[in-house]
C-alpha cells in the first residue's frame, strides 16, 4: 500500500464548505504531498516530477492508495495535482474509516475523529505524520 496525506491551502473555509467545494475552489492549492512505501519516504512539491516510484505506485491498479482521510486526498489531488494521474475511489483506503471500524480509541480534542497517530499504531503501521510535510504546509494547510 502506498500511504499518502496532501496538505493544502486555500481561501475556502473546509469545514463550511466539504471536500468538493473546497478542491474546486480557485484559491486551493497542493502546498506538498507525503509518501510512503516500505522503506521509502519522499515530499513531492507542485510543479516538481514525482519521483518515480511514487508515480509507478499511483499508476499501477494493483496498488491501494492509503490515506487518513482518502476521500479529501483523492479529491484534491485530482482536481489540483496538475500531474495528469486521477485516482479512482476504488483504489482507495480511508485509514480513518477503517480506525472508526476497528474501534481505534477517537480523540475527541478532534471533535471525534480517529487520531492518525493512534490509527496508525493500532494497524501496526510504521508511518507516521511526516513534519517535513507538515511543517513545510505552513498555517494554511488543511
Amino acid at each position: 500500500m502506498l500511504f499518502w496525506d496532501v496538505e493544502t491551502a486555500s481561501e475556502a473555509d473546509l469545514p463550511k464548505v466539504g471536500a468538493h467545494v473546497y478542491a474546486e475552489h480557485p484559491s486551493t492549492r497542493i502546498v506538498n504531498a507525503g509518501f510512503a512505501l516500505g522503506d521509502q519516504r519522499a515530499v513531492w512539491h507542485p510543479g516538481e516530477p514525482l519521483p518515480a516510484w511514487v508515480e509507478q505506485a499511483m499508476l499501477d491498479p494493483a496498488v491501494p492508495l492509503g490515506a487518513f482521510n482518502e476521500e479529501f486526498d483523492r479529491t484534491v489531488w485530482n482536481s489540483k495535482s496538475g500531474t495528469g494521474i486521477r485516482i479512482a475511489a476504488s483504489r482507495s483506503v480511508c485509514l480513518a474509516a477503517r480506525a472508526r471500524v476497528a474501534g481505534v480509541i477517537e480523540d475527541s480534542a478532534k471533535d471525534g475523529a480517529p487520531d492518525l497517530a493512534r490509527t496508525l499504531q493500532a494497524f501496526g503501521i510504521a508511518v507516521g505524520k511526516d513534519t517535513e510535510a507538515a511543517a513545510d504546509s505552513g498555517l494554511f494547510s488543511s
